[in-house]
């Protein structure tokens, strides 16, 4: 709702849902008061009527190296990263001007001078390039980012599967055991299913013990022995493998 002054976030992603409300709306913080967000992106449905805004709804502190990405509307003072921006700062952030249905990143902004903020395509979220001053380590930190160029947008470095590889042709992701083969199946970043990305089998896996997962009520069948519904699937009606 209200970050404070000594408040901060960081590293932090907040994936799909929705946000409603009346005033002072964002996708991830309403109102960043004095307070401080790095390495952060919303990507839900953001809704209001005044000051609207996918990441945050009003900003009176500092945003660096953060995006949003959701569908925002509104009635006034609307933007697909800002509503409004009252003496803030923000810093090497981005907004996807298909997907947020914004042309603009602020709505309403007191300090023109205190922003850097770059609107771009679906297909531009997904090149690193674009991203100057995104931290893309190597070994990933607590406020790094990666991304698959040309497949996936940024993703917060904690979200790696942890497979050895690239994912790129040359240097595939390797699947060695079950875990890592759970990894891929149960990744939530969107594009590590996508063609662009490749994966190589290194050895043989018994899958046996995946006959006791995801334990739940499959079509309400009283026999417990059957109601472990088993491996989860790689791919979706959405993301196919």
């Amino acid at each position: 709702g209200v970050l404070g002054g000594s408040g901060s976030i960081s590293a932090l992603g907040l994936e799909g849902g929705s946000v409603s409300g009346a005033n002072v709306v964002g996708g991830l913080v309403g109102y960043n008061l004095a307070g401080s967000i790095t390495a952060s992106y919303a990507s839900g449905t953001v809704n209001g009527n005044d000051i609207v805004g996918g990441l945050v709804g009003v900003n009176s502190g500092t945003i660096t190296a953060s995006y949003a990405t959701g569908s925002v509307s509104g009635d006034e003072n609307v933007a697909g990263l800002i509503g409004y921006n009252f003496v803030g700062s923000i810093t090497a952030s981005y907004w996807n001007t298909d997907t947020t249905g914004q042309a603009n990143g602020i709505g309403l902004s007191d300090s023109p001078g205190e922003e850097s903020v770059t609107g771009l395509t679906s297909a531009q979220m997904t090149d690193k390039s674009l991203f100057t001053e995104f931290d893309f380590s190597v070994t990933p930190t607590e406020l790094s980012w990666m991304i698959l160029d040309g497949v996936t947008a940024p993703y917060l470095g904690w979200q790696d599967m942890g497979l050895l590889g690239q994912g790129t042709e040359s240097d595939p992701f390797q699947i060695a055991t079950l875990a890592d083969l759970r990894a891929l199946s149960e990744t939530s970043v969107v594009g590590f299913w996508s063609a662009g990305v490749h994966y190589e089998l290194t050895a043989d896996i018994d899958a046996t013990d995946t006959s006791s997962w995801n334990v739940g009520d499959h079509d309400n069948d009283t026999d417990t022995a059957n109601q472990a519904m088993g491996f989860s699937p790689i791919g979706n009606g959405t993301d196919q493998f």
